[in-house]
């Protein structure tokens, strides 16, 4: 599932993600980020219902564009 109202209502909001040392804090750079969902799998996005509003910065690392040392547990 798709929604523009969710993906439009992420503008210039707060990072929920804030990974420590690596968030920029810019609202400018808010994406609607997808999270690890049953409705996910090889080169398909989880629904929006399944997303939280990211920053840039921690966005490419939790998708793995930039690599990150993750505690255990901590991604999940």
């Amino acid at each position: 599932m798709r929604s523009h109202k969710l993906r439009n209502a992420a503008k210039n909001q707060q990072c929920a993600v804030q990974i420590l040392g690596v968030c920029n804090f810019n609202p400018e750079t808010v994406v609607l980020a997808h999270l690890p969902s049953t409705t996910h799998g090889m080169a398909y996005k989880s629904d929006d219902i399944w997303a939280v509003d990211c920053f840039s910065s921690c966005h490419y690392v939790f998708d793995g564009r930039v690599p990150f040392e993750w505690l255990a547990g901590e991604k999940e």
